[in-house]
């Protein structure tokens, strides 16, 4: 039933933006042929600012009901300029793709830094490395316990690795 609601909403806003264009064109014709009167004109200009407001509600009614309204903007600027809109959509399909690569390589080199980054640390501290590589080994159910005993295991190794701290008076 809802999806008739919506269908219907639909159509009464189809059907009122058909009579605005309608309108619009009638005017053209009218400019066209302008010899001076200006009674015809003022009143399909009448006419085409009562359509407008019909549209208006038309719209209102649609919008207000909940049922989402999403216009391409990019694609109506392209229309308005003369722009295919076939030739529009295969640029933002291209645009798109070189996005898409572009992240790629970015995933990609993140995961090169983190793998040179645990071939550094391994050799540094090859202890924490392991206590680290066997945490992530073990299943989530063990939730943040897992990660607390890593975060811990780091800066024990990192302390050992450091050596005693230089005494005050003694430079090193």
């Amino acid at each position: 039933m809802a999806a008739t609601t919506e269908a219907a909403k639909r159509k009464s806003v189809v059907e009122a933006i058909d009579r605005v264009l309608f309108t619009i064109n009638e005017l053209e014709a009218i400019l066209g042929e302008f010899n001076g009167q200006n009674e015809l004109l003022h009143a399909k200009l009448n006419e085409y600012i009562e359509e407008l407001g019909k549209l208006e509600g038309v719209k209102d009614n649609m919008v207000g009901g909940g049922l989402p309204v999403e216009l391409a903007v990019e694609l109506l600027r392209a229309v308005d300029e003369g722009t295919n809109p076939d030739t529009f959509t295969v640029q933002v399909f291209r645009d798109s793709l070189a996005q898409n690569q572009a992240s790629k390589g970015k995933v990609e080199a993140f995961r090169q830094l983190r793998q040179r980054t645990t071939e550094q640390l391994q050799q540094a501290f090859p202890a924490a490395v392991s206590d680290y590589q066997a945490l992530r080994q073990q299943p989530a159910a063990s939730g943040g316990a897992a990660e607390a005993a890593a975060a811990a295991a780091v800066p024990a190794e990192a302390g050992q690795a450091a050596g005693p701290a230089p005494a005050a008076g003694n430079p090193s």
